[in-house]
Protein backbone atom coordinates (compact mmCIF):
# COMPACT_ATOMS: atom_id res chain seq x y z
CA UNK A 1 0.00 0.00 0.00
CA UNK A 2 2.90 2.35 0.74
CA UNK A 3 4.32 1.77 -2.74
CA UNK A 4 0.95 2.50 -4.32
CA UNK A 5 0.62 5.69 -2.32
CA UNK A 6 4.19 6.70 -3.19
CA UNK A 7 3.39 6.32 -6.88
CA UNK A 8 0.24 8.42 -6.58
CA UNK A 9 2.23 11.15 -4.81
CA UNK A 10 5.10 10.98 -7.31
CA UNK A 11 7.63 10.01 -4.64
CA UNK A 12 10.98 8.72 -5.93
CA UNK A 13 12.90 8.60 -9.20
CA UNK A 14 11.59 5.28 -10.54
CA UNK A 15 7.83 5.52 -10.15
CA UNK A 16 7.35 2.42 -12.29
CA UNK A 17 9.34 0.45 -9.74
CA UNK A 18 6.79 1.44 -7.10
CA UNK A 19 4.09 -0.23 -9.19
CA UNK A 20 6.19 -3.30 -9.92
CA UNK A 21 7.08 -3.68 -6.25
CA UNK A 22 3.44 -3.28 -5.20
CA UNK A 23 2.28 -5.88 -7.71
CA UNK A 24 4.92 -8.43 -6.68
CA UNK A 25 4.05 -7.95 -3.01
CA UNK A 26 0.32 -8.21 -3.66
CA UNK A 27 0.85 -11.42 -5.67
CA UNK A 28 2.98 -12.93 -2.90
CA UNK A 29 0.36 -11.94 -0.32
CA UNK A 30 -2.41 -13.59 -2.34
CA UNK A 31 -0.34 -16.76 -2.61
CA UNK A 32 0.29 -16.85 1.14
CA UNK A 33 -3.31 -16.04 2.10
CA UNK A 34 -4.65 -18.68 -0.30
CA UNK A 35 -2.19 -21.29 0.92
CA UNK A 36 -2.52 -20.76 4.67
CA UNK A 37 -6.05 -19.42 5.10
CA UNK A 38 -7.94 -20.19 1.89
CA UNK A 39 -9.79 -17.92 -0.49
CA UNK A 40 -12.54 -17.27 2.04
CA UNK A 41 -10.13 -15.14 4.04
CA UNK A 42 -11.28 -11.51 4.10
CA UNK A 43 -7.95 -10.34 2.63
CA UNK A 44 -8.24 -12.32 -0.61
CA UNK A 45 -10.53 -10.03 -2.63
CA UNK A 46 -8.88 -6.72 -1.54
CA UNK A 47 -5.46 -8.11 -2.50
CA UNK A 48 -6.72 -9.23 -5.90
CA UNK A 49 -8.38 -5.84 -6.33
CA UNK A 50 -5.10 -4.09 -5.72
CA UNK A 51 -3.34 -6.27 -8.27
CA UNK A 52 -5.85 -4.88 -10.76
CA UNK A 53 -5.35 -1.34 -9.47
CA UNK A 54 -1.56 -1.49 -9.86
CA UNK A 55 -2.03 -2.89 -13.37
CA UNK A 56 -4.37 -0.02 -14.18
CA UNK A 57 -1.77 2.52 -13.04
CA UNK A 58 0.84 0.85 -15.25
CA UNK A 59 -1.46 1.20 -18.25
CA UNK A 60 -1.67 4.95 -17.59
CA UNK A 61 2.00 5.53 -16.76
CA UNK A 62 3.82 6.37 -19.98
CA UNK A 63 7.35 5.97 -18.63
CA UNK A 64 6.93 2.44 -17.28
CA UNK A 65 8.54 0.55 -20.18
CA UNK A 66 11.47 2.97 -20.38
CA UNK A 67 12.13 2.75 -16.63
CA UNK A 68 11.86 -1.03 -16.77
CA UNK A 69 14.99 -1.15 -18.96
CA UNK A 70 17.17 0.65 -16.42
CA UNK A 71 19.63 -1.59 -14.50
CA UNK A 72 18.62 -0.31 -11.07
CA UNK A 73 14.98 -1.19 -11.85
CA UNK A 74 15.83 -4.75 -12.90
CA UNK A 75 18.26 -5.34 -10.02
CA UNK A 76 15.79 -4.17 -7.38
CA UNK A 77 12.99 -6.19 -8.93
CA UNK A 78 15.17 -9.32 -9.14
CA UNK A 79 16.15 -9.08 -5.47
CA UNK A 80 12.55 -8.77 -4.40
CA UNK A 81 11.42 -11.68 -6.58
CA UNK A 82 14.17 -13.88 -5.18
CA UNK A 83 13.40 -12.97 -1.56
CA UNK A 84 9.73 -13.89 -2.02
CA UNK A 85 10.34 -16.96 -4.19
CA UNK A 86 8.29 -15.33 -6.94
CA UNK A 87 9.06 -16.26 -10.53
CA UNK A 88 6.98 -13.84 -12.54
CA UNK A 89 8.45 -10.43 -13.30
CA UNK A 90 7.14 -7.46 -15.19
CA UNK A 91 3.62 -6.13 -15.41
CA UNK A 92 1.47 -6.92 -18.40
CA UNK A 93 -1.09 -4.34 -17.45
CA UNK A 94 -4.09 -5.64 -19.38
CA UNK A 95 -3.62 -9.36 -18.68
CA UNK A 96 -2.63 -8.85 -15.07
CA UNK A 97 -5.72 -6.80 -14.25
CA UNK A 98 -8.03 -8.99 -16.29
CA UNK A 99 -6.78 -12.11 -14.52
CA UNK A 100 -7.23 -10.58 -11.07
CA UNK A 101 -10.77 -9.41 -11.80
CA UNK A 102 -11.67 -12.78 -13.32
CA UNK A 103 -10.46 -14.45 -10.13
CA UNK A 104 -12.70 -12.14 -8.10
CA UNK A 105 -15.69 -13.07 -10.25
CA UNK A 106 -14.89 -16.75 -9.73
CA UNK A 107 -14.55 -16.17 -5.99
CA UNK A 108 -18.00 -14.62 -5.68
CA UNK A 109 -19.63 -17.26 -7.86
CA UNK A 110 -18.20 -20.04 -5.70
CA UNK A 111 -18.22 -18.42 -2.26
CA UNK A 112 -21.02 -15.84 -2.12
CA UNK A 113 -24.79 -16.21 -1.82
CA UNK A 114 -25.30 -12.62 -2.98
CA UNK A 115 -26.35 -12.30 -6.62
CA UNK A 116 -25.69 -8.58 -6.38
CA UNK A 117 -22.07 -9.12 -5.29
CA UNK A 118 -21.57 -11.47 -8.25
CA UNK A 119 -23.11 -8.88 -10.59
CA UNK A 120 -20.83 -6.15 -9.20
CA UNK A 121 -17.74 -8.31 -9.76
CA UNK A 122 -18.82 -9.08 -13.34
CA UNK A 123 -19.52 -5.38 -13.93
CA UNK A 124 -16.05 -4.45 -12.67
CA UNK A 125 -14.60 -6.88 -15.21
CA UNK A 126 -16.76 -5.19 -17.85
CA UNK A 127 -15.35 -1.84 -16.75
CA UNK A 128 -11.85 -3.21 -17.26
CA UNK A 129 -12.66 -4.12 -20.84
CA UNK A 130 -14.24 -0.69 -21.36
CA UNK A 131 -11.05 1.07 -20.21
CA UNK A 132 -9.05 -0.93 -22.75
CA UNK A 133 -11.57 -0.42 -25.55
CA UNK A 134 -12.52 -4.11 -25.63
CA UNK A 135 -16.07 -3.32 -26.66
CA UNK A 136 -17.63 -6.74 -27.20
CA UNK A 137 -16.32 -8.30 -23.95
CA UNK A 138 -17.40 -5.17 -22.04
CA UNK A 139 -20.92 -5.30 -23.48
CA UNK A 140 -21.19 -9.02 -22.77
CA UNK A 141 -20.23 -8.56 -19.10
CA UNK A 142 -22.66 -5.68 -18.58
CA UNK A 143 -25.43 -7.73 -20.17
CA UNK A 144 -24.53 -10.75 -18.04
CA UNK A 145 -24.68 -8.69 -14.84
CA UNK A 146 -28.02 -7.15 -15.86
CA UNK A 147 -29.47 -10.57 -16.61
CA UNK A 148 -28.41 -11.86 -13.20
CA UNK A 149 -30.26 -9.04 -11.45
CA UNK A 150 -33.39 -8.85 -13.62
CA UNK A 151 -35.23 -11.90 -12.13
CA UNK A 152 -34.80 -10.70 -8.52
CA UNK A 153 -37.73 -9.24 -6.58
CA UNK A 154 -35.88 -5.94 -6.05
CA UNK A 155 -34.29 -6.00 -9.50
CA UNK A 156 -35.29 -2.46 -10.40
CA UNK A 157 -33.54 -1.04 -7.34
CA UNK A 158 -30.39 -3.13 -7.82
CA UNK A 159 -30.12 -2.41 -11.53
CA UNK A 160 -30.55 1.28 -10.78
CA UNK A 161 -27.68 1.12 -8.27
CA UNK A 162 -25.36 -0.55 -10.76
CA UNK A 163 -26.43 0.84 -14.13
CA UNK A 164 -28.82 3.72 -13.46
CA UNK A 165 -26.19 6.41 -13.92
CA UNK A 166 -22.85 6.69 -15.64
CA UNK A 167 -19.88 6.20 -13.34
CA UNK A 168 -16.21 7.13 -13.78
CA UNK A 169 -14.12 3.98 -13.89
CA UNK A 170 -12.34 2.14 -12.48
CA UNK A 171 -14.64 2.00 -9.46
CA UNK A 172 -12.60 -0.79 -7.85
CA UNK A 173 -9.69 1.56 -7.11
CA UNK A 174 -11.03 2.41 -3.65
CA UNK A 175 -10.94 -1.10 -2.19
CA UNK A 176 -8.05 -0.40 0.17
CA UNK A 177 -7.77 2.55 2.55
CA UNK A 178 -4.66 3.96 0.91
CA UNK A 179 -5.22 7.33 2.59
CA UNK A 180 -4.02 5.74 5.81
CA UNK A 181 -0.58 5.31 4.28
CA UNK A 182 0.08 9.05 4.18
CA UNK A 183 -1.02 12.30 5.79
CA UNK A 184 -0.34 14.18 2.56
CA UNK A 185 -2.63 17.15 2.06
CA UNK A 186 -2.24 19.41 -1.01
CA UNK A 187 -3.40 22.39 1.05
CA UNK A 188 -0.39 21.97 3.33
CA UNK A 189 1.88 22.38 0.31
CA UNK A 190 0.57 25.87 -0.31
CA UNK A 191 -1.71 24.85 -3.17
CA UNK A 192 -5.15 26.28 -3.75
CA UNK A 193 -8.11 24.55 -5.34
CA UNK A 194 -11.19 25.40 -7.33
CA UNK A 195 -14.10 23.55 -8.89
CA UNK A 196 -15.34 23.30 -12.45
CA UNK A 197 -18.64 21.95 -13.72
CA UNK A 198 -18.30 19.80 -16.83
CA UNK A 199 -21.16 18.57 -19.04
CA UNK A 200 -20.77 15.76 -21.57
CA UNK A 201 -22.34 12.74 -23.24
CA UNK A 202 -21.23 9.15 -22.63
CA UNK A 203 -21.36 6.68 -25.51
CA UNK A 204 -22.40 3.04 -25.22
CA UNK A 205 -18.68 2.24 -25.25
CA UNK A 206 -17.97 4.46 -22.25
CA UNK A 207 -16.29 7.30 -24.14
CA UNK A 208 -16.82 11.02 -23.50
CA UNK A 209 -18.32 13.12 -26.27
CA UNK A 210 -19.58 16.72 -26.71
CA UNK A 211 -17.73 17.96 -23.63
CA UNK A 212 -18.24 21.53 -22.46
CA UNK A 213 -17.33 23.42 -19.30
CA UNK A 214 -20.21 25.36 -17.79
CA UNK A 215 -18.10 27.19 -15.20
CA UNK A 216 -16.70 30.62 -15.95
CA UNK A 217 -13.49 30.56 -17.96
CA UNK A 218 -11.10 33.39 -17.16
CA UNK A 219 -7.62 34.34 -18.26
CA UNK A 220 -6.29 32.97 -14.98
CA UNK A 221 -7.92 29.54 -15.15
CA UNK A 222 -8.10 28.90 -18.90
CA UNK A 223 -4.91 26.81 -19.01
CA UNK A 224 -5.95 24.71 -16.02
CA UNK A 225 -9.41 24.17 -17.44
CA UNK A 226 -7.89 23.10 -20.75
CA UNK A 227 -5.88 20.47 -18.86
CA UNK A 228 -9.01 19.38 -17.05
CA UNK A 229 -10.89 19.16 -20.33
CA UNK A 230 -8.23 16.82 -21.77
CA UNK A 231 -8.28 14.70 -18.62
CA UNK A 232 -12.05 14.26 -18.70
CA UNK A 233 -12.11 13.65 -22.45
CA UNK A 234 -9.63 10.80 -22.01
CA UNK A 235 -11.56 9.27 -19.10
CA UNK A 236 -13.74 6.18 -19.33
CA UNK A 237 -17.20 5.81 -17.85
CA UNK A 238 -19.48 2.89 -17.19
CA UNK A 239 -22.35 3.53 -19.60
CA UNK A 240 -26.02 3.34 -18.81
CA UNK A 241 -27.45 -0.13 -19.38
CA UNK A 242 -31.07 -0.32 -20.51
CA UNK A 243 -32.82 -3.65 -21.06
CA UNK A 244 -29.46 -5.37 -20.77
CA UNK A 245 -27.69 -3.25 -23.40
CA UNK A 246 -25.25 -0.34 -22.95
CA UNK A 247 -26.68 2.85 -24.49
CA UNK A 248 -25.55 6.38 -25.21
CA UNK A 249 -26.68 8.98 -22.68
CA UNK A 250 -26.46 12.75 -22.82
CA UNK A 251 -26.04 15.82 -20.68
CA UNK A 252 -24.24 14.39 -17.66
CA UNK A 253 -22.84 17.00 -15.30
CA UNK A 254 -19.89 16.35 -13.02
CA UNK A 255 -18.03 18.71 -10.71
CA UNK A 256 -14.25 18.35 -10.69
CA UNK A 257 -11.77 19.79 -8.21
CA UNK A 258 -8.43 20.96 -9.53
CA UNK A 259 -5.30 22.26 -7.77
CA UNK A 260 -3.03 25.16 -8.67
Amino acid sequence: NWNMQAFELGYGDLLGLRLSTAQILFRAAVRMVSSHFGRRDERYVPLKTNIAKSAYFVSRYRNYEAEQQRPEFKNTEDRLLKSLNERSRGLRSFRSGEGALRDIVEYYIEESDSIYDIAVAITNLGDWYTMFDQRNPARDRYTQAWQLLSPLDNSEELIQQLFGQVAPIPTFGKAVNLEKASSYDPELEGLRSAYADVIFDVTANGSVRNLRISSEITEENSRLLSQLRRKVRNSSFRPLVVDGQPVISRGHQFRYRYWY
